[in-house]
């Protein structure tokens, strides 16, 4: 059941300069399912910051429908929006905390706010959230005193100590480094599953939305243009963004420009799931007359999902290297050539093993061995296979 939808949001900013005005957010719908980590992925500009603040509110749309728990919330009072604000968090880029206030203070001001609860059922409140957030020996502490991860830690507390279903998260990591940005992302994680929470990331860092979502959209100029399943969009991206973000992570403009300096057959290999340990290029060199290096390789867990990546280096004859990545991808391993020459008869060859089957190809493979093409016989000696390690990257 989607617990937040947004229909044909349109965010238009007035502006002096340009008539028409600053188009922030141009007809985005999507739907977030309950208990989801859905990240929301864009540069700089993209819109991302602006459609999830659309969501509670603090930005009115322009036009369009926001629908919350089944209620569509679009034109509620300012009244009624305290209400439903009160079932979602919020966290920043930059915390946001009262520099006059303690960590307890900063962490109980929203039910203080409130005025629903005694002393002692807030001060229960805040030191369960303290113990949650690993504050406990933080609370008489002033966020002068506190580092980076630990503000956003308090930020965190804050932002659920009223016990919200649904978790607003803007930025939440930009402003911390790699190691306390994993640690943050851990405290999301685990508090999700303890408390049962609807979490929004948005982000610019492709990382931290493979770390943690299980869905993602990918924020353009104001629109979505790619979504799905973490595993679905990063493995099969459509859109030119979603690549150059998938690329950063995979070494890929590295891979090309060793292909095209060296005049490389490289090609990218994808893993996903039970095929993460799949020995398809054991198979490959023991029964194919090509020579295979591995130029970088990954593996990671997306969602839950094993998903792997291979760049390798193909060399034999060209026919011999179409019918490896044939053999391949009938083992069902994407395989996207990514930089080298243009094989001979590769048009012709490509088209006559489009259709042909795993069985068939298996045939071709006895062909080659009663034709005295042995497999071990096609892969080059070592000391021939020296002299080519030099330019290798891998080596680096």
């Amino acid at each position: 059941m989607a617990i937040i939808e947004l229909k044909n949001i349109v965010k238009t900013f007035p502006s002096e300069k340009v008539g028409e005005g600053v188009h922030a957010v141009r007809d985005v719908s999507v739907s977030i399912e309950e208990g989801d980590i859905f990240g929301i992925i864009g540069y700089s500009g993209a819109g991302k910051s602006t459609l999830v603040r659309c969501i509670n509110l603090l930005e009115k749309p322009t036009s369009g429908e926001v629908i919350v728990e089944g209620k569509n919330i679009t034109g509620y009072s300012e009244v009624e929006l305290r209400a439903v604000r009160r079932r979602m968090g919020m966290i920043f880029q930059h915390f946001n905390l009262l520099n006059s206030a303690n960590v307890f203070e900063n962490v109980a001001a929203p039910l203080k706010n409130q005025g629903k609860l005694s002393g002692k059922e807030i001060k229960e409140r805040v030191e369960e959230m303290l113990r949650l957030t690993g504050l406990e020996d933080k609370e008489r502490a002033y966020p002068s005193q506190l580092s980076g991860g630990q503000k956003q830690r308090v930020a965190i507390a804050r932002a659920l100590v009223g016990r919200p279903k649904i978790l607003l998260c803007d930025e939440a990591t930009s402003a911390l480094d790699p190691n306390t940005t994993t640690q943050i992302i851990e405290l999301l994680r685990s508090l999700q599953e303890k408390l049962k929470l609807t979490v929004v990331m948005i982000t610019h860092q492709m990382e931290v939305v493979k770390s943690i979502c299980n869905k993602v959209a990918v924020m353009e100029e104001g629109k979505i243009v790619e979504e799905g399943s973490l595993v679905e969009v990063f493995s099969e991206p459509k859109s030119s963004i979603t690549k150059e973000f998938r690329e950063k992570t995979l070494y890929r403009k590295e891979a090309i420009a060793l292909a095209e300096k060296n005049k490389r057959n490289l090609y990218e290999l994808t893993f996903i799931g039970e095929k993460a340990n799949d020995p398809a290029i054991m198979d490959l060199v023991r029964n194919y007359p090509v020579e295979v290096s591995i130029l970088f390789g990954n593996i990671e867990i997306l969602s839950g999902v094993p998903f792997g990546t291979l760049t390798i280096d193909m060399k034999g004859e060209g026919k011999e290297i179409l019918d490896a990545v044939a053999y391949l991808k009938s083992r069902e391993i994407k395989v996207e050539e990514i930089g080298g020459q243009e094989l001979e008869g590769q048009k012709s060859a490509e088209q006559k093993l489009a259709g042909q089957k795993p069985e068939e190809l298996h045939l071709l493979k006895e062909e080659r061995h009663d034709s005295g093409q042995s497999p071990d016989n096609a892969l080059k000696p070592e000391e021939e296979n020296k002299e080519r390690r030099e330019d290798k990257i891998w080596n680096g």
